[in-house]
């Protein structure tokens, strides 16, 4: 475990044990123990697109998340996520009008691949969910070159895209 330095930790992503669980987080605050000889974080977890769940951890029970650590998911978990559901939960939260939502990839606290609304939180991706682009969990064959084009924002390449576009599905 680390100790804190002199300086602010705040909105440094960091990974601590709570009951069973690790979880990966950003502190979102600190402040000095009431013995006056440690720091105690609030820290700040994505538990799903939509929310987050605040901590509060001693700083002896943290460890610092280097910008490697933070930065990696490669193309192959990339992949499996949205073959796996992930596309389809996406493509769903786009329901048109104005204000269209933007989705970035992160790793969850657990480190599986899992999606944010938050730019801050993401790693890769950026780009306006396209609208209309599913017939029930399978991807609506008029727009399959708009999703395939939306994949490539997640550093896939075009046969990537496609491929994870087959394994998906199209209708009609």
């Amino acid at each position: 475990m680390s100790t804190v330095e002199s300086t602010s930790q705040i909105g440094r992503q960091v990974r601590f044990k709570f009951g069973n669980s690790e979880y990966e987080g950003t502190i979102a605050s600190e402040r000095k123990s009431r013995a006056g000889d440690s720091h105690i974080f609030k820290v700040e977890v994505l538990a799903d697109p939509d929310n987050n769940i605040m901590f509060e951890v001693n700083e002896t029970e943290v460890r610092y998340v280097s910008d490697a650590d933070m930065k990696r998911i490669s193309s192959e978990e990339i992949i499996d996520f949205l073959e796996n559901g992930g596309l389809v939960s996406i493509l769903r939260r786009n329901s048109g009008g104005t204000n269209q939502p933007k989705v970035w990839l992160r790793l969850d606290s657990r480190g599986n691949v899992s999606y944010t609304f938050s730019e801050e939180h993401g790693v890769v991706g950026g780009k306006t969910i396209p609208f209309g682009t599913l017939e029930g969990d399978k991807i609506f064959s008029p727009r399959k070159d708009a999703v395939v084009e939306y994949l490539q924002g997640f550093k896939l390449t075009q046969a990537q895209a496609d491929a994870v576009v087959e394994s998906v599905g199209t209708y009609p």
